[in-house]
């Protein structure tokens, strides 16, 4: 059975105190004249992802392709929140950029289904097109403050007490990161050079390694993307 990426990033955003509805404003203040400097990279990516699953017999392919026109069409986006209850606790939900959904508790952003992979995937994908996905999330932390994310499976060694405490949406960023820490050890490999020798059962990104500007023009990266050896297997993975 593969496991799903879940990623969690950190945030300095006060909401000490603060009402739900106070929580939104400060949320939507920072991202005042923010913009995503890759948003057409996404762009490109989720539609290749979309491409990618049009290869599978039992998708329905009609739906795929609407999907695929949406992305493309995407444009002018404004951001919005909304809070959401869920059994028993509340998030503020930011909406905009595709859609996304990023899930703002106390101390922390849970990133829902982005980036679309899955957990082993993640570690085993294209260099170039997994720094444009850390470009966003770092981006999406720094904006609020923010300087890390950490990738979790939705399933662990020990996975009963990942269920129990890891995914609880009140369990503070530093709770989960030093758990983590003290149970599997600390992450003393960068990301780019990790083997299956390092133990893979989470990785916390400080993004020190990543060039945080654009290397290619969108142009260049979907020639990338459309290059002759591309398949939906070579940079995408869903193990």
């Amino acid at each position: 059975m593969g496991a799903d990426l879940y990623v969690y990033g950190n945030h300095n955003l006060n909401f000490k105190n603060i009402k739900y509805e106070n929580r939104s404003e400060i949320i939507i203040k920072r991202l005042s004249n923010f913009r995503i400097i890759n948003e057409d990279h996404i762009k490109a990516l989720m539609i290749y992802w979309e491409k990618s699953i049009l290869q599978y017999p039992d998708v329905l392919k009609d739906k795929i392709i609407k999907c695929i026109e949406r992305i493309r069409n995407f444009k002018n986006y404004n951001w919005s929140i909304g809070i959401n209850i869920e059994e028993g606790y509340k998030t503020n939900n930011l909406y905009g950029f595709l859609d996304f959904v990023l899930e703002f508790s106390n101390d922390k952003i849970y990133f829902r289904n982005q980036p679309p992979y899955r957990y082993l995937g993640w570690f085993s994908m294209d260099k170039i097109i997994r720094n444009e996905w850390r470009k966003y999330l770092f981006q999406m932390v720094n904006v609020f403050g923010g300087n890390r994310v950490i990738y979790l499976p939705d399933n662990m060694s020990n996975a009963e007490k990942y269920q129990d405490y890891f995914d609880l949406n009140d369990s503070s960023f530093n709770e989960i990161e030093n758990e983590l820490i003290n149970e599997y050890g600390k992450n003393n490999y960068k990301l780019s050079n990790m083997t299956e020798d390092d133990g893979n059962e989470y990785y916390i990104d400080y993004f020190d390694d990543l060039q945080k500007c654009n290397n290619m023009s969108t142009v260049e990266f979907v020639k990338y993307l459309e290059d002759e050896n591309f398949n939906g297997n070579k940079h995408f993975y869903f193990a």
